[in-house]
């Protein structure tokens, strides 16, 4: 069988990138499946992402240590340390009015428990309780998440704690944040957890069982800035990062990933994140034909007495949302039998292929009408073959 591959066309689309006005100083807007951006305002601007932070520590633990989930932490004195008024302080010390769970020196509580508080309660004791017992120090457990960070393509972040209290040396960028959520949300157990309107901090060696109000807004029916297409969300503050939201919407099968950043008031964010979601959702797909049943592919054979043309029996077309219209190229890859070559024979198939190089659409293509081959051609070959197998030496 022979196979060329022949560049047959280039077409160049151009996607129309949403127009909004959001209040937010830094934001951007991501489909999920594609990580295509369909809004970005000041989105690789570098920002301190305070309890954003935990959707990262989140996704690390869930994807690398997932084997440790049902293991026993013990919580340290070190982890929870607070800062010092004035003075020097370890990064992962944190604030002393800082969100936390309630640990105490000693208690010991599951992983997966301690993982459920950090996201829904933004409990900055059970990230440092995460950070000694899976790294054996907060420091050496950031150096394995800062590893893992460049190897899922957050390549402008830099974590030196696993909360999020504020460090000059603590940041990243709204897209990584993006980035984080985009892949956080392919695992079962974090989106779990992210559906979760209660948390019950289980009972320990040390405390009692108690419940915890999550502090999700976007998730909570009660809550003024409810947002039913919600699907995850973690916040952030600080009086150096102000508000800050990473989110995830899912609408008719088309989800999308969402992060404000700077927000003067609380509000903002909120309002920011909806706005982009609900223009990204009021969008209508769009078909594009490219090639239809009577186009005709050509291409000389060496050898036949004429040359082979191919058809498609169905449309080819491709369809996509305005803002992720894509930059496509049209290959023909052929793979045309020995003669002769039989009408309604397939001889190869079409390939649109976007910029990243994925496949979004394959055409088969098939013989219009049969190509004989020359009478010497054909006599050539089948002596060619008679050789090749009454060679003595094989």
């Amino acid at each position: 069988m022979i196979w060329l591959f022949f560049l047959f066309f280039l077409h160049s689309l151009h996607a129309k990138p949403l127009q909004i006005d959001v209040k937010a100083p830094a934001a951007v807007l991501m489909d999920a499946e594609t990580g295509a951006i369909l809004y970005e305002k000041e989105g690789f601007r570098q920002i301190y992402p305070a309890s954003a932070t935990k959707v990262g520590i989140a996704l690390y633990v869930l994807t690398e240590k997932k084997e440790f989930l049902d293991q026993l932490f013990t919580t340290s004195s070190e982890s929870l340390k607070k800062r010092p008024a004035n003075g020097d302080f370890s990064p992962w010390w944190w604030y002393r009015e800082g969100t936390r769970i309630w640990l105490v020196e000693g208690e010991k509580m599951r992983l997966i428990d301690l993982l459920r508080g950090l996201l829904l309660i933004s409990g900055n004791d059970a990230g440092n309780v995460i950070a000694e017992g899976l790294g054996g120090s907060p420091l050496k457990f950031m150096e394995q998440v800062n590893g893992y960070f460049k190897q899922i393509g957050c390549l402008h972040t830099q974590f030196v704690n696993p909360h999020g209290c504020h460090h000059e040396d603590h940041w990243t960028i709204p897209y990584d944040l993006c980035l984080m959520m985009k892949e956080a949300i392919k695992n079962e157990t974090f989106c779990e957890i992210e559906k979760s309107v209660s948390y019950e901090r289980p009972k320990t060696n040390k405390q009692k069982p108690l419940l915890m109000q999550p502090l999700s807004k976007l998730l909570d029916k009660k809550s003024h800035f409810y947002y039913p297409k919600a699907i995850a969300e973690k916040t952030g503050y600080h009086s150096f990062s102000q508000y800050v939201l990473v989110a995830a919407a899912e609408n008719q099968g088309r989800t999308l990933i969402g992060c404000v950043a700077g927000c003067q008031e609380n509000r903002d964010r909120y309002e920011s994140m909806i706005k982009m979601f609900e223009t990204a959702f009021q969008e209508k797909r769009e078909i594009r034909p490219l090639f239809g049943e009577n186009h005709l592919f050509s291409k000389k054979i060496e050898g036949g007495k004429k040359e082979l043309h191919a058809f498609l029996k169905e449309e080819l077309s491709i369809s996509y949302y305005p803002s992720q219209e894509p930059q496509i190229r049209a290959f023909v890859l052929w793979h045309v039998p020995d003669f002769p070559i039989q009408k309604g024979a397939s001889v190869g198939e079409i390939q649109i292929i976007d910029a990243s190089g994925e496949v979004l659409k394959k055409g088969e293509l098939y013989a219009k009408e049969a190509v004989e081959g020359k009478f010497f051609h054909c006599l050539k070959k089948k002596i060619a073959k008679l050789l090749k197998y009454n060679d003595p030496l094989l």
